[in-house]
This record gives C-alpha cells, sequence and structure tokens, in this order.
C-alpha cells in the first residue's frame, strides 16, 4: 500500500492497517512483520498494535487477548504529559476501544474489564450483524476517497523528516508540533516538548538536531514553551541563537 509508511511512521501504519481491515483488502503480512519488529524495538509503548491486527488476521482469539493487555499497558505510558495521547485518552482509551471494536466486527469477542474501555461503547453481536449487512449494501457503491490535502501535506513532511535523517525518537514529537502549526489544539504538542525540555540528556540531543528542522517549527517550539511560563527561557534563547546561525 501507497500510503504505509515503516520506516518510522508507526502512527500512519496504525491508520493504514485499520483501512485494510475495514475495507477487507489483502493484507500485507510483510509489512505487518516490519512494523512489529519496529515497535518491539523502538516504539515498545505501541507494540500490542501490530500483534493485534496479526491475531485478527489470524483469528486467534487467545493471542488477541494477550495483544490487547499489551497495548492497554502501552497505553498508560502514552497518556503520561511526554506521550502522545491526548487529555481525553485518561478517561477514554480511543485507540484500544477502535482495535476492541473492529476484532468484534470480525467476530472476535472477550471480556474487557478496564475503567478506559466503556462498556456501552462496546459494539454487540447485534450491532455488529446488521452493521455487516448495511456494509454488504454499501460495498456496491462505495469508492474509496483519494488522500485530502491535509494528509498529503503530512506525507511530505514525513518525507522531509526522513531526507534530513532525524532520529525517529523525536518524529512523534514533531508530527505533534506540525499538527499543531495547522490546528486550534497546541497543548498536546507543547506537553511533548516539556518532556524533552525537562530532560536534560533529551534536550541536550534534541538540540543537536535542530539546525536540521524547518526554522518556523523551531519558532512554533519556542512560541509554545513560553506561551504559559518563563520557566524554560534560557533553552529557547539556546534554540533561538541555533537557528540564527
Amino acid at each position: 500500500k501507497k500510503y504505509i509508511y515503516l520506516n518510522g511512521n508507526y502512527l500512519g501504519a496504525w491508520h493504514e492497517f485499520f483501512r485494510v481491515f475495514v475495507l477487507q483488502d489483502p493484507l500485507n503480512h510483510e509489512s505487518l512483520q516490519k512494523w512489529t519488529d519496529l515497535t518491539a524495538t523502538k516504539f515498545k509503548s505501541y507494540a500490542g498494535y501490530p500483534l493485534a491486527f496479526k491475531a485478527i488476521a489470524d483469528k486467534d482469539l487467545p493471542a488477541l487477548e494477550k495483544a490487547f493487555k499489551e497495548i492497554m499497558k502501552g497505553h498508560k505510558q502514552l497518556c503520561k504529559p511526554s506521550g502522545y495521547f491526548q487529555l481525553e485518552d485518561n478517561f477514554i482509551a480511543i485507540w484500544p476501544l477502535a482495535i476492541l471494536n473492529l476484532a468484534r466486527f470480525k467476530g472476535l469477542f472477550f471480556e474487557v474489564n478496564s475503567p478506559y474501555i466503556p462498556e456501552n461503547l462496546l459494539i454487540t453481536p447485534e450491532e455488529v450483524k446488521s452493521s455487516l449487512e448495511a456494509w454488504e449494501k454499501e460495498k456496491k457503491t462505495f469508492k474509496v476517497q483519494p488522500p485530502t490535502k491535509e494528509l498529503l501535506k503530512e506525507e511530505e513532511f514525513y518525507k522531509l523528516l526522513v531526507e534530513k535523517k532525524l532520529p525517529q525518537e523525536f518524529f512523534n514529537d514533531l508530527f505533534s508540533l506540525y499538527r499543531a502549526s495547522t490546528t486550534e489544539r497546541p497543548e498536546p504538542a507543547r506537553s511533548n516538548f516539556v518532556g524533552i525540555f525537562n530532560n536534560d540528556r533529551t534536550y541536550k540531543k534534541f538540540k543537536k538536531y535542530v539546525p536540521l528542522i524547518p526554522k518556523y517549527l523551531i519558532e512554533r517550539i519556542i512560541d509554545l514553551m513560553l506561551s504559559k511560563s518563563t520557566y524554560h527561557q534560557k533553552q529557547c534563547d539556546e534554540l533561538k541563537a541555533l537557528i540564527k546561525e
């Protein structure tokens, strides 16, 4: 699939594999294995997701239950201030909920007891049946829409990060920052960089790559970091000096 990026963009992979399952397209097992290997070594908080997709594809209920436990373990990490998920994910585990409902849509049911998963948001066998019947009718006229301008811009931004050879550990933060520059939700991006700035080792590593990052993004980081306090003023001044050189 053209839009599966497995050189580090685990988020794009998640969305694309989900789309493949919903549309009942052939599963790319080689790409799924690459994603599994990637999350097992670099992005461990996401490690349960490719395992869950494989379990759903294989209709392996025990493997799915095991994968889901791994997903929820990672979810707790991703909900921390330095994680990817946003405030609402501290109340409802949106991605894990989507995986559960996808599994149920494919006929795999198991009991889940978690405050993150409201029972009334899980589809029932009756709802699965009616959804499948509706989907069979819809498929006759359904057409996959081309990527939106926003998605294409994100793909261009991702390619830029790859070309600049930026470390994978900062991809998530920079994507969050990129989205914050085009939306009204800057707080998740700010939280990510607060985590970077508060960790001296990570900040020093990030600072080395500042010359490779587009200037407007560094300016955006500075604006976000100083929007609520001057606690990180010294570090922001260092970044200003780097982009002026």
